[in-house]
């Protein structure tokens, strides 16, 4: 008897459920595209345990006759593509088919849909990928799917689930992705019997933006679009509201939601200078383009995207971006709905920003912060010439994108070697050069410090003190400071906000989407609030790590707000 054999299905729809099931959120990402491809426009999410115990989603979409739900949960069933020339040209979320036998491999499944002029539905339970069980049902026109014990036939994939709230942070940062992705949709999502997020329908774009990311973004993203074979359009941040991660740069591709680096090196690259070394703008940001221009079939989870022409998609994001920089908006603070209104003007030339002084009242006793002074945006001519790129990838593109479009990984500043705490005491300061760097006198030499750095590394050293110390030293704020977070930031804040408190950055709820800002660190006293809001939460999302393994992370991210910065005279 030979040794190559034919794996069982359920065996095979196990290990395909390994590429395409990876964590509760990707069940309900898998779940969510399908109603969205059924031309659903309510969707309802609702889970338990982090999504472990319970993964629900209810659709008033198109639903399915008896005979295709069933053969629904066969490998490679699908209704979105039917031949190998469909694959160029593919517009909808889902198309491979694998999506649903996967899931109910793994899991206890139950499916039931009903066609929208179908007087009964069907129900279709499936337990760890056995056999189907079908009966009729009754229920409304749509798709109920539920996913119950995921993971429990696997339990070499249960132990690597996180705890319950990390779970849920990657499950409110899906929704808030597919909500800003779809303002026509209306959108809810529930945490263990309560309503975590609830998106109602949006008329306009800037609407659904301020739905999910809050109030606090109102008047500080400003419309960006630009017209052609590759359409623009979104909200960018101006230059002073920034994240020191890219973690609130949401950009969609024909709808879909996508981490692509040469749109979200594009978006960076416009701004030039305008941005402080280490911090990164916010922004929504949809690119429209012919589907056959784009293979959307090069990643297990559909999370990549490949460009035919990644230059010239490059070209026009930055060319719209740069055209609503150089008009400056947000000096007039408004904020008209861009789908409705006119085309951007032309850029003026060689346009400059003047100083602007911090309208924030101080929150401290003592001094308020220092007024800064918005740089100059260099003028470009807006004859802008054919892509120089004509395919994809570019090697030079490519290396441009890998170098800037990625942020380094972050980590806490490390004192030079033989640089001690001895020796660093022994210094006397002299001067600054180029306010940048602090000319010491010590040990018989001079000494060229970064005040940046240095700065960095004396807020790190704090923090990290903190972590160890019963009681870690904090400011707390004269009035408690009222901060609205969207899901993503609820759900990692409620994860770990015992974490944050041992940090000295204590968080409270205040009632629903709003919490209270009590104190901050000690080291960190004199930063935005909000700013150290945004770093904390950012960090803790981007992290993959439990408590005591996120601290590292949150504490570098919390560094790069030291007081002391490049081109600060001292």
């Amino acid at each position: 008897m030979g040794r190559v054999s034919v794996l069982p299905d359920a065996l095979a729809n196990q290990i395909a459920a390994g590429e395409v099931v990876e964590r509760p959120a990707s069940v309900v990402k898998e779940l969510v595209e399908n109603a969205l491809d059924a031309e659903a426009t309510r969707v309802f999410v609702a889970v338990s345990g982090g999504g472990q115990a319970l993964v629900r989603v209810l659709d008033d979409g198109l639903g399915m006759s008896r005979d295709d739900a069933v053969l629904s949960l066969q490998r490679h069933a699908t209704s979105k593509i039917h031949s190998a020339d469909d694959l160029h040209g593919i517009d909808t979320l889902g198309f491979r088919g694998e999506a649903l036998p996967s899931i109910a491999s793994v899991s206890r499944f139950r499916l039931i849909t009903r066609e929208r002029d179908a007087a009964d539905a069907t129900e279709v339970s499936v337990e760890g990928g056995a056999a189907p069980v079908v009966k009729d049902a009754a229920a409304p026109p749509g798709t109920r799917i539920e996913v119950v014990d995921l993971f429990y036939n696997v339990p070499a994939r249960l132990k690597f689930l996180k705890q319950p709230a990390t779970e849920m942070t990657h499950v409110a940062a899906l929704m808030t992705a597919f909500a800003l992705g779809h303002p026509h949709v209306h959108f809810r999502l529930d945490k263990d019997g309560r309503t975590a997020a609830d998106y109602p329908v949006a008329k306009r774009l800037d609407q659904r933006i301020f739905q999910v990311l809050g109030k606090g973004f109102a008047g500080r993203l400003h419309p960006v679009g630009g017209d052609g074979p590759i359409r623009i359009r979104g909200y960018i941040s101006e230059p002073g509201f920034t994240r020191t991660n890219q973690h609130n740069i949401h950009t969609f591709v024909n709808g879909r939601r996508v981490r692509d680096r040469i749109v979200t090196h594009a978006l960076i690259a416009a701004y030039g200078e305008l941005l402080q070394r280490g911090h990164f703008p916010q922004g929504v940001l949809y690119v429209h383009l012919d589907p056959q221009l784009i293979d959307v079939n090069v990643h297990p989870a559909k999370a990549e995207i490949r460009f035919i022409d990644g230059g010239a998609v490059h070209e026009a994001i930055v060319r719209a971006v740069r055209t609503t920089l150089h008009a400056a908006p947000w000096r007039n603070k408004g904020l008209a709905p861009l789908l409705d209104g006119p085309a951007s003007p032309a850029p003026p030339a060689g346009p400059s920003y003047p100083p602007r002084a911090s309208t924030a009242l101080p929150l401290f006793v003592g001094d308020g912060p220092a007024p800064y002074a918005t740089p100059s945006l260099p003028h470009r001519s807006t004859d802008y010439r054919p892509s120089p790129y004509p395919q994809y990838p570019d090697a030079a593109l490519h290396r441009s994108i890998a170098a800037t479009a990625e942020p380094p990984e972050d980590r806490p500043p490390e004192p030079a070697a033989g640089a001690g705490e001895g020796f660093v005491a022994t210094l006397r300061l002299v001067g600054q050069v180029g306010r940048a760097w602090l000319v010491c006198e010590g040990g018989g030499a001079l000494v060229l410090v970064d005040q940046a750095a240095a700065s960095a590394l004396l807020v790190t050293v704090a923090l990290r003190a903190a972590l160890d110390a019963p009681s870690p030293p904090s400011q707390p704020l004269l009035f408690p400071l009222q901060v609205e977070l969207d899901a993503g930031d609820q759900a990692a804040a409620n994860a770990h906000v015992r974490t944050l408190r041992r940090l000295g950055l204590d968080l409270e709820p205040f009632g629903g989407r709003t919490w209270q800002l009590i104190a901050l660190p000690a080291s960190l006293a004199h930063a935005a609030p909000e700013a150290l809001v945004a770093a904390a939460l950012g960090a803790v999302r981007a992290s993959t790590s439990d408590a005591e393994g996120l601290a590292p992370g949150l504490i570098a991210a919390l560094a790069t707000l030291a007081p002391v910065r490049a081109g600060q005279l001292l």
